[in-house]
């Protein structure tokens, strides 16, 4: 036994590795402060007990650890140790005998001696020389990149990027706002510039051509069995008057006036330019209705193009020159002879009027076409109307539509080309608008 190693774990704590001695064999105690339990069995050796069994440790065995013990359980830690980790009491002594080596090596009296510290000379730290949480950590070669760095460095970083991202968030607020705000100023003026445009044509058309024009607000949207909205855009309110400038241009000199004159003296024309207009579930883009002293016109400027708003125009102001013209005398003989150029049989109603038989539309035949549109074929006014409307609307130097290439069609056109001279002198003797794409 190495006494100054014992020495040494004795001052760590005795108490962990001395055995008490048991009080029923204190006479018989071992020199080395261990209990010689060998004596316990002295008395025994060739003694059988009171079943007549023999001695479970063996006839010889004084000790069930003794170094001759030949009894049926053989000593698990070898022939020549009493003690399970040696000679010595230490558990880790340098000269343990047993099965089981110390796993720390013969000389090591600590389980974490320099020689086997994980952290020791032979291994350097991974974290470098400093702390790895210091704030002068620089890694090491197995750790290159600072992998941590200080809680105030980390702070600091986070309220940059923050401050960053504050600031970014509010440079493109402010971006989309001023893009907004411009679009709101150049919207406003340009409604400004068209409310001003649109004051001062509404003012020229009406003291050229003796009409009144009413919009927004003032728009005349009262019809019963209508729903007729009011239409506010400045934008839309010029295009409109812009167009119904340019069909009231195409009119002779005096015509519109000497129309107004030909039903009753004093009568006047009034245009109102709406929204969406609805009547039976139908969409209405024009209604022309007759007054005691006047004739109203009203046109959509809900519109897909201001072609189709000019065409619409066209249609309801020819209905108008028809009205003051005839008076819907169905009995005149000018309706009887636009009679003669439809199909033989054909009456004109609503449900024709969804059908595009006899139009370009539904036949490949020119000769089968009577009707320049499905409407047409709703009534003989419909059917005058729609003919004069792409008439008197058509741009110079378009096209009017194919149907008007069919021989009934112009028939229709130039019998109505001589009903307006027959009844107007302002036409007669003029080359008129409407008359240029037969010529």
């Amino acid at each position: 036994m190495d006494n100054n190693f014992k020495d040494e774990k004795q001052q760590i704590d005795e108490s962990k590795y001395i055995v008490k001695k048991p009080e029923w064999d204190r006479n018989q105690s071992g020199s080395d402060g261990y209990s010689n339990i060998s004596g316990m069995y002295s008395q025994q050796a060739s003694k059988q007990d009171a079943g007549g069994q023999q001695n479970l440790n063996g006839a010889q065995g004084q000790s069930p650890y003794g170094g001759q013990n030949p009894g049926v359980r053989p000593n698990p830690y070898g022939a020549q140790s009493q003690n399970p980790y040696g000679t010595t009491q230490n558990p880790y002594g340098g000269q343990n005998p047993g099965v089981r080596p110390n796993p720390y090596g013969a000389q090591s009296q600590s389980p974490y001696g320099s020689a086997q510290n994980p952290y020791g000379s032979q291994r350097p730290n991974p974290y470098g020389t400093q702390s790895p949480y210091g704030d002068q950590n620089q890694g090491s070669e197995y750790y290159p990149r600072p992998i941590y760095a200080s809680q105030w460095d980390m702070q600091e970083r986070q309220r940059k990027e923050k401050r960053s991202l504050i600031i970014a968030l509010s440079c493109v607020f402010g971006i989309f706002f001023l893009i907004i705000g411009l679009f709101i100023g150049i919207k406003a003026i340009i409604d400004v510039r068209a409310g001003a445009n649109a004051s001062e044509l509404e003012l020229s058309i009406e003291d050229i051509y003796g009409v009144e024009i009413r919009v927004k607000h003032d728009a005349d949207v009262t019809e019963l069995g209508f729903n007729i909205e009011s239409y506010e855009a400045d934008k839309g309110i010029e295009n409109a008057l812009e167009a119904i400038q340019e069909v009231l241009e195409r009119l002779p000199e005096d015509f519109l006036e000497e129309v107004m004159e030909g039903y009753r003296h004093g009568r006047y024309l009034e245009i109102n330019v709406t929204g969406d207009m609805i009547a039976d579930g139908r969409d209405i883009v024009g209604l022309t209705t007759y007054e005691e002293n006047k004739d109203v016109i009203r046109v959509t400027a809900s519109v897909y193009s201001w072609d189709q708003f000019k065409a619409t125009f066209a249609h309801e102001l020819f209905h108008v020159i028809d009205f003051e013209m005839n008076q819907f005398d169905m009995n005149d003989s000018v309706y009887s002879k636009w009679k003669n150029h439809n199909p033989r049989g054909f009456t004109y109603s609503k449900d024709e009027g969804m059908d595009s038989q006899y139009t370009y539309a539904g036949e490949y035949d020119l000769s089968e076409v009577y009707f320049v549109s499905e409407y047409s074929k709703e009534s003989i006014s419909e059917d005058r109307a729609e003919l004069f409307s792409w008439l008197l609307s058509t741009d110079e130097g378009s096209r009017l539509s194919d149907s008007y290439a069919s021989n009934h069609v112009r028939s229709k056109a130039e019998l109505l080309y001589e009903e307006l001279r027959s009844n107007f002198s302002s036409v007669v003797g003029e080359e008129v608008y409407w008359e240029q794409w037969y010529n």
